[in-house]
C-alpha cells in the first residue's frame, strides 16, 4: 500500500497495531513458551544491552548449561530477584561476553571502585545454608553435595516423590 509520506505509513501501522493488538500479544506469548521464543527473546535482551557475540547461539546454549557462578560457584537460580541470579557479565565500553556470575559477583566487577582482592574477599564470604550452617560461598555446592543433612533430605525428599500416586 503505497503512502504520501511517512508520516501516513507510521499512523496506518500505529492504527493497524491498535486493531489487532490483542492478536499480536497473544502471539507474542505463545513465541515465548517455545525454545526457539525463548532463545530468541533472551538474544534481543542482551543485544539491546549492547552485548557483541559473533555466535550467539553458542553463547545462549553456554548461558543454560552454567548452573554455577564462574568466580565464587554459588549455584545460580533463574527468575528475578536475588544475589544468586544468573548474569551475563560483558565489558560496557566494547560490548565483549565475559563470564556468567551470580548477581553479587556482577556487582563486584563492574563497579570499577572494587578491587581484585575484595572479590577474592566476597569469594570466602559466609553465607547461612537452609541446615544453618555457615559456609563460604565458593564452598557452598560442596557443602549440599556432601552434608550428611542435606542428603537425609533428598533421600526423604525422594521417598515422597516415589510414594506419590502418578495423576
Amino acid at each position: 500500500m503505497p503512502f504520501k509520506s511517512r508520516e501516513a505509513r507510521l499512523e496506518y501501522a500505529k492504527e493497524y497495531y491498535n486493531t489487532n493488538k490483542t492478536f499480536h500479544l497473544k502471539k507474542a506469548k505463545e513465541n515465548h513458551q517455545t525454545e526457539k521464543g525463548k532463545q530468541s527473546h533472551r538474544i534481543s535482551q542482551w543485544k539491546y544491552a549492547g552485548m557483541v557475540s559473533d555466535d550467539w547461539e553458542a553463547v545462549y546454549k553456554w548461558y543454560n548449561e552454567t548452573n554455577n557462578c564462574e568466580f565464587c560457584s554459588v549455584e545460580l537460580i533463574k527468575g528475578k530477584g536475588g544475589g544468586n541470579q544468573k548474569h551475563l557479565d560483558h565489558n560496557h565500553e566494547t560490548g565483549e561476553v565475559r563470564h556468567i556470575l551470580c548477581g553479587k559477583c556482577n556487582v563486584a566487577f563492574t563497579d570499577k571502585r572494587r578491587t581484585k582482592e575484595e572479590a577474592e574477599l566476597h569469594k570466602k564470604e559466609k553465607v547461612k545454608c537452609d541446615c544453618g550452617s555457615l559456609i563460604t560461598r565458593q564452598h557452598l555446592p560442596r557443602h549440599i553435595k556432601e552434608s550428611k543433612i542435606h542428603q537425609k533430605k533428598m533421600k526423604a525428599l525422594e521417598e515422597i516423590k516415589n510414594n506419590m500416586p502418578s495423576i
